[in-house]
């Protein structure tokens, strides 16, 4: 249960930080290349300006400020709809995950990360990063790489429950009528030889009916051979399915040839029980198939013999 709970927390975490991380706007700026010595000037430098859209939506009319006290020229750019007027570089767009480059001729003095004075989008406000190195990754890859990596983390942790947890859901939807009936611990029976005789929704031993008085409970089973060996068939309670029957636990068998039909009953005291675990056993041909559980609620039934809605074999 708590592996459960754990597994639900860490899933709503990792779902509200990709989302947030998909949804974050990320515009970064940096001057991470600068020639003092400029042969367009003999009192210039010649500056790289990069701008950066580490997010997943557009930024569109992006402007960058830089200090008056500077003249800057526009002397190259990687992308279109790029322009300086009056010291603040205007670029139409940037699309996702993405950058635009520049070049700018700087008059008397070189540019800086002090230079840089604001950066703004239609949407947000950008930063600026004095290294490449410093600029932070896109927030909505970090946070896929993120989640596979705990998902992988995941799978190796509570990869087997998970795996057994879908299985026992598939075969439950597979085998529906049989665990309606009340059966579980079905494995040994479905990977039988003596299972192929039947269809998905058939299971040998079906209740007949179940009977309530004040000094006994008895249950009685009918067991259908639709197989071409016979079929020998025990029942006994869950908690003592290890005992004889000398031993005096409820227990009964039958045996039944092929295609026919023979029945069994099991009987318990009366104590007030609001349920009971049946135990099944087969014997076909060289197959010893043990494990097949019922459970079945006496509160159900009354003095009368009743029939039960089943898995039965027709």
């Amino acid at each position: 249960m708590i592996e459960k709970v754990i597994a639900g927390v860490v899933l709503f975490i990792l779902t509200s930080l990709v989302a947030y991380a998909f949804k974050v706007r990320q515009l970064y700026a940096v001057v991470p290349k600068l020639h003092r010595k400029s042969f367009l000037s003999d009192r210039g430098s010649v500056a790289e300006l990069v701008v950066y859209n580490k997010g997943t939506k557009v930024e569109e009319d992006i402007s960058l400020e830089i200090r008056q006290e500077i003249k800057c020229e526009l002397l190259a750019s990687n992308k279109s709809g790029v322009s300086i007027i009056d010291n603040v570089l205007k670029l139409d767009r940037i699309h996702s995950h993405s950058e635009v480059s520049v070049i700018l001729l700087v008059e008397g003095e070189t540019l800086s990360y002090d230079d840089l004075v604001l950066l703004a989008s239609k949407e947000v406000k950008g930063s600026f990063c004095k290294k490449i190195d410093e600029v932070p990754p896109s927030a909505s890859k970090s946070a896929v790489t993120i989640s596979f990596a705990l998902l992988v983390a995941s799978l190796f942790f509570w990869g087997g429950d998970a795996y057994s947890y879908v299985e026992s859901k598939y075969v439950k939807y597979k085998y529906e009528n049989i665990y309606e009936a009340g059966w579980i611990e079905l494995g040994n029976y479905l990977t039988s030889d003596l299972s192929e005789s039947y269809s998905n929704q058939e299971f040998p031993l079906r209740i007949l009916g179940v009977s309530v008085d004040p000094k006994k409970i008895k249950i009685d089973y009918e067991l259908i051979n639709k197989s071409s060996l016979p079929i020998s068939a025990s029942v006994t309670d869950s908690l003592f399915f290890k005992v004889k029957e000398t031993d005096g636990m409820p227990y009964s068998s039958v045996e039944v040839e092929p295609l026919e039909k023979g029945s069994l009953s099991i009987e318990y005291p009366n104590s007030g029980q609001e349920r009971i675990e049946i135990t099944a056993s087969f014997r076909f041909g060289d197959e010893f198939i043990h494990g097949s559980v019922q459970e079945i609620l006496i509160k159900k039934y009354n003095k009368s013999m009743q029939p039960t809605a089943n898995a039965a074999a027709n």
